[in-house]
């Protein structure tokens, strides 16, 4: 076993005071912001800046919260092995400066990537390896950087809880959200029950309809796959003494409130229009595809598709117990075959 997984066992977090048998370290940390087509992103490091691994890292959202730590627990454990960097897109209530609601695209998104990419090979400069990684979202931005910008100095890919086509998706999210709502009505009783029996016939009826599908559909579905999250995902006990990158961001430069959020019906149709489901068999680098068992928002047949047709090796880990957000509530079991997967790369 990687010495790395020992020390992610018995040490969940060996970062930033807190400690485990191998005693206690800070995690190197350096924040530094990219000017991208107005916006003011802000970037920060966690881990070896030595390190021979790089990890970017892409977060969900794309309207990511604000009081969300950029750097998920299930990351936080590279940091022994890894320099993990993260980023607060556009569309998050961190970046900064004029942006145009209208200009948040996933084209700009794959545009700052790039940027944030560059301003990162420049700031360690030297050989070491770069991997791609993306949560939900995250994912679609990874995908369609690679559909524009190449594999070149990639070394490989760690996708968790995203899809490669939205239409596709939602289907097999309506499909798998009726099947866990059929669940949860066999095991509660009374109004409970009666309320997912309705979730399950509604999950059906849109599940069978086929796309387009309505924004308020989807947002209905994402309520009650939210309440499934609350109610079947089981975390592990981790602590985490990382500060959120709200804390240590410099102070906002001309904010714009509409640099902070997307409208929902543009934001549904661009990821409609972008279908990566045909250029997944185009892609080469080897990849690690790390899925919650109960995920309705990206469900495991999702997963299951990209890994069907990707083009170079790849594999895919589901992790019991956990829904959307495995990387950040099941943070060992998201971790050790990422450690091992990283470790693999040549």
């Amino acid at each position: 076993m990687l010495a790395a997984q020992r020390r992610g066992r018995a040490a969940v977090l060996a970062l930033a005071g807190i400690c485990g048998s191998t005693g206690c370290r800070s995690p190197w940390q350096d924040l530094f912001h990219v000017q991208s087509a107005g916006a003011r992103l802000p970037v920060i490091a966690y881990g070896p800046s030595d390190a021979s691994t790089v990890v970017l890292f892409q977060h969900g959202g794309p309207d990511g919260a604000a009081g969300i730590d950029p750097l998920p627990p299930g990351l936080a454990n590279l940091t022994e092995e890894a320099l993990v960097v993260t980023w607060a897109q556009r569309s998050t209530g961190l970046a900064s400066g004029i942006s145009r609601t209208r200009d948040n695209t996933i084209a700009q998104h794959v545009a700052d990537l790039h940027a944030v990419r560059q301003a990162m090979t420049s700031r360690y400069a030297g050989t070491r390896r770069l991997v791609l990684a993306g949560h939900s979202w995250g994912v679609s931005l990874t995908l369609a950087y690679l559909d524009t910008y190449g594999e070149a100095d990639v070394a490989g890919l760690v996708l968790t809880d995203g899809f490669d086509a939205f239409g596709n998706n939602a289907e097999r999210s309506f499909m798998r959200l009726a099947e866990l709502a059929s669940e949860r009505a066999d095991d509660t009783t009374g109004e409970d029950a009666d309320f997912w029996r309705e979730v399950e016939d509604f999950a059906l009826d849109e599940g069978t309809s086929g796309a387009p599908y309505a924004t308020e559909t989807i947002m209905e579905a994402s309520s009650a796959c939210a309440r499934i999250e609350q109610e079947l995902d089981r975390p592990e006990p981790v602590e985490s003494a990382l500060p959120a990158l709200g804390t240590v961001t410099s102070p906002l430069v001309v904010p714009d409130g509409l640099l902070v959020s997307w409208n929902l019906r543009t934001m549904f149709e661009d990821l409609t229009a972008f279908d990566q489901s045909a250029s997944v068999e185009d892609r080469r680098l080897p990849a690690l595809l790390v899925w919650g068992e109960s995920d309705c928002r990206v469900p495991v047949a999702t997963g299951e598709s990209i890994l069907a047709r990707y083009g170079g090796d790849a594999t895919m880990v589901v992790v019991e117990g956990a829904t959307h957000f495995a990387i950040y509530s099941q943070p060992r079991a998201f971790a050790e075959p990422t450690l091992a997967f990283l470790e693999a790369l040549p």
